[in-house]
């Protein structure tokens, strides 16, 4: 079994037995898509400590172990992934710390593999990967969204509090919203039509 931890230009890569315990040990300086060559390492020093094959495992964060995943698929390599949060959750448990190392790591990912807490990553297709996408996409917006009006809230009930008056939920109502954008969220339109009392009728 080889645990790779992956970073953006330092990977630490074991190779381990069924029973964790650390046959070889190697950090490659290179870019995760230059990993060929620490695959076929790992493969090379597992023959040598008689087994027949290698399994990679990896945490699945970020867009590194895609890339591993596909390096593993062109070689006919099986890959699986470890949760990261198993990976942190057992780093505390290691020492009672979260303190954090490469090396580390990577002996953790390896034991958590042998004890099987793992899972076969999903080899997606053009069209799933397009709407996973679009799913981050949606989730970025959202979150853009809630703060903008938290930014907007703020700044209406310190300088314009009456006009978050006029609606039980004004930014859920269409009308209240088209009416700020038409009077470009300041009184100085509406008070410039008459007193107060009457700007916050005519909303």
């Amino acid at each position: 079994m080889v645990a790779i931890d992956l970073a953006a230009t330092k990977q630490v890569v074991a190779v381990v037995d069924h029973d964790s315990r650390i046959l070889v040990r190697r950090t490659f300086r290179c870019a995760p898509r230059q990993l060929a060559t620490a695959i076929e390492w790992s493969r090379t020093a597992a023959t040598a400590a008689g087994f027949e094959g290698i399994v990679i495992a990896c945490e699945p964060t970020g867009h590194r172990w895609k890339t591993v995943r596909d390096l593993t698929a062109a070689v006919g390599v099986q890959m699986v992934c470890v949760q990261p949060i198993a990976v942190a959750r057992a780093r505390e448990t290691e020492d009672f710390t979260h303190d954090k190392s490469d090396d580390k790591d990577a002996l953790l990912i390896a034991r958590l593999t042998t004890q099987l807490h793992i899972y076969l990553p999903e080899h997606a297709d053009e069209q799933w990967t397009r709407l996973r996408h679009l799913g981050v996409r949606r989730s970025q917006q959202l979150t853009r969204r809630g703060a903008a009006q938290q930014q907007v809230r703020d700044l209406l009930e310190g300088a314009w509090p009456n006009a978050l008056d006029c609606a039980g939920q004004p930014f859920r109502s269409v009308t209240w919203l088209a009416a700020m954008t038409v009077i470009g969220c300041t009184p100085d339109t509406l008070t410039a039509l008459g007193g107060r009392e009457q700007a916050v009728a005519w909303l």
